[in-house]
């Protein structure tokens, strides 16, 4: 088996215990590729100094809305310069460096909460944070609770198109179908395994499966049954065989699927059939 586990934080406090060990777990039921999302700017250089050097781990960097209120417009600065540092690199022919900055493959996690305060000041985080991604031709990862208008309409007034993912996508068909049109990926994540969660089910079910992105959130967003615990990329299998029971489609059928369009969401170039790159 081959998962990508597209968005785990990873860096969080949560597995400064047990890092190493949950990762080695997650290969070990097949989970061999995963993308670390960032949160501040005060932790992108954390994020690097713990995943830099792993192959299979990709990083993104991103202003997240429920940080709002300490993100400043240095940090946006910030961004730019790091995501600048790659292509200084690829043209001065240092690939070493160019290698270690491409692990930013994206921008993110950013978006917009609604249920957290300064409404204004995350529009304009948003919105300089798409800007950005549009500029460097990069993929977002986006967090939408309560604001999925909000978000397509910056989207679409933005011609944003360089994709990426809606993440933990939460809402009705009809919601998925226009952040597809806007060429993002929906994420697909442990919400599914609770039944109450009818119109999102009922949207996974409906959605072409070329749009879907499986995902965790760790440590956040635990399994039906494991409320209260820490979540890790272990439990992604756990979510592809709700999934496969969900869209009766068979488990083999979704997973390579599923593992493709990771890395066509994210411009990745996948390992040749049947070679799992070795991790470290």
């Amino acid at each position: 088996m081959s998962l990508f586990d597209t968005h785990c934080h990873l860096d969080f406090p949560a597995f400064d215990d047990s890092r190493d060990q949950v990762i080695q777990r997650s290969v070990a039921l097949g989970v061999t590729h995963f993308i670390i999302p960032g949160t501040e700017a005060t932790k992108w250089r954390d994020q690097a100094a713990l995943f830099g050097s792993r192959r299979n781990c990709f990083l993104a960097f991103g202003l997240h809305p429920y940080f709002i209120e300490k993100h400043s417009n240095s940090d946006l600065d910030e961004l730019i310069n790091r995501l600048s540092r790659y292509g200084e690199s690829v043209r001065a022919g240092d690939l070493a460096d160019a290698d270690n900055h491409r692990k930013c493959i994206a921008v993110g996690e950013i978006g917009l909460d609604r249920t957290v305060p300064c409404w204004e000041r995350q529009l304009h985080i948003f919105q300089e944070q798409v800007r950005i991604a549009k500029q460097f031709r990069l993929p977002v990862i986006v967090h939408s609770r309560k604001s999925h208008s909000d978000v397509i309409g910056i989207l679409r007034r933005m011609n944003f198109d360089s994709g990426g993912v809606i993440h933990a996508f939460s809402g009705s068909y009809q919601d998925a179908c226009q952040f597809i049109n806007c060429g993002l990926s929906v994420g697909v994540g442990g919400v599914i395994t609770y039944p109450r969660a009818r119109k999102t089910r009922q949207a996974i079910q409906r959605l072409p499966l070329e749009c879907l992105v499986l995902e965790t959130d760790s440590p956040d967003m635990p399994l039906q049954g494991e409320q209260g615990k820490c979540n890790t990329p272990e439990q992604l299998p756990r979510i592809l065989q709700v999934l496969s029971e969900l869209r009766q489609e068979s488990i083999g059928v979704l997973e390579s699927a599923l593992y493709d369009n990771a890395f066509r969401t994210f411009r990745l170039v996948k390992p040749p059939s049947g070679v799992v790159e070795p991790f470290s």
